[in-house]
């Protein structure tokens, strides 16, 4: 990681393996990432940004990737593909499995946990490129599709209460909405391809 201006990079991980998608925890002591083997096998590790120590959090043998953390630092989600079947898992720090929700052989990924703790946004679609995002209500175990069209890469407000998201039209653009899929708003236009939003607190 580097300051703002881009000074003073720290390089966190030295392996073999091709470490990807950091997750910095809420309160700031841990980033969660991913450590693909091989097209089968990727484990979920943990680095703390104080001393540099490495805890690996899954042992699984399958491929889990994309860490992100609960609004309290004290869980993962991320997303485990296994047999042909996508799911989206809950551990704790010790990498006991919590739950695993929304089991299924389409794709799943970019999986994020809102402030508030209720809900889990995530990506879902097929491999041709066709994808929509769903709101998983924790508390009810109830799936809502926040939009028929192509979307994905969804970032939350600091209160929980919109999404911000890239929506396929002819390029991807970005949009903001409230989580029941209400007063949608696209934010920007042109020739560019806007992916990955990310809301500021």
């Amino acid at each position: 990681f580097n300051d703002l201006n881009g000074d003073n990079w720290i390089q966190l991980t030295f392996n073999s393996t091709s470490d990807r998608g950091p997750s910095w925890s809420p309160d700031g002591k841990w980033i969660a990432y991913y450590s693909p083997h091989d097209e089968k096998q990727s484990e979920i590790h943990i680095i703390s940004v104080n001393d540099g120590s490495v805890r690996q959090i899954t042992f699984n043998n399958v491929f889990d990737r994309y860490p992100s953390w609960s609004p309290d630092s004290q869980n993962l989600i991320y997303q485990s593909l296994d047999s042909s079947k996508w799911s989206i898992v809950i551990t704790d720090l010790n990498g006991t499995l919590l739950k695993k929700i929304v089991s299924q052989n389409q794709d799943i990924w970019w999986a994020r946990w809102s402030p508030n703790g209720r809900y889990i946004a995530y990506s879902k679609g097929d491999y041709s490129g066709s994808a929509s995002i769903y709101i998983y209500n924790v508390i009810t175990e109830t799936d809502t599709q926040l939009s028929t069209k192509i979307s994905s890469s969804q970032d939350w407000s600091y209160n929980g209460t919109q999404l911000v998201f890239s929506c396929w039209d002819a390029k991807p653009k970005i949009w903001v909405s409230d989580i029941d899929g209400n007063n949608g708003k696209q934010l920007t236009f042109g020739d560019y391809y806007d992916t990955q939003p990310v809301w500021y607190p």
